[in-house]
């Protein structure tokens, strides 16, 4: 293991992290500052000598916070990190650090990778039933995927809407109506989905 002390202005995030949220790193900026940065972040040095972030972005955040002029970081090669993206979303996946709107997006872009959902579901460790839901939430529109990051739309919203074909147009009004009168059963969120939709 190549462990060096490298400048943090040479260290560029990666723009193609999947986990998009870094709130609540405060506890993190005191931890470092009382003892350090114990476990070191890991980069893969590039050819113009800078060094891509591929995993601890939160303690790389943090350390900008505090900042430090050089961090620890365990050097990664090529050959080690040949799925960058994929070994980042299943680490951080199965360590719950996504929402579900990240957690659709991780999806969204392993199919894109050419995986197929079985394989998917086996490296994400996830059901059938979630996988599906996750990807029906990639349909809905921008206000509801950020009530879905507050938490005012859950898992089992997102399952039971998933199973209509809701019209872009009574979206909003569908949600309002969840979140505002409807307990989480599956009867009572179809009935504010059908209760607008043409019959």
């Amino acid at each position: 293991m190549n462990i060096e002390e490298i400048e943090i202005n040479k260290i560029i995030p990666d723009e193609n992290q999947p986990r998009k949220s870094f709130d609540n790193i405060k506890d993190l900026v005191s931890s470092i500052r009382e003892v350090g940065l114990i476990y070191p972040i890991e980069v893969i040095k590039q050819i113009d000598g800078t060094y891509k972030l591929i995993d601890g972005e939160r303690r790389y955040r943090a350390c900008i916070i505090l900042k430090l002029r050089k961090i620890p970081c365990i050097i990664k090669t090529d050959t080690e990190i040949k799925y960058p993206y994929l070994r980042q979303a299943i680490i951080d996946f199965h360590k719950l650090k996504f929402n579900y709107v990240e957690q659709a997006n991780i999806i969204a872009k392993l199919e894109e990778s050419n995986y197929k959902p079985k394989q998917i579901q086996d490296l994400l460790g996830i059901k059938s039933t979630k996988y599906y839901s996750l990807k029906r939430l990639l349909g809905f529109n921008q206000r509801t995927k950020e009530l879905i990051i507050e938490g005012k739309i859950t898992l089992n919203h997102i399952h039971s809407l998933s199973k209509h074909d809701i019209r872009p147009e009574i979206e909003n009004e569908v949600i309002d109506d969840i979140i505002k009168n409807r307990p989480e059963s599956s009867y009572q969120i179809e009935k504010a989905v059908l209760e607008r939709q043409d019959l």
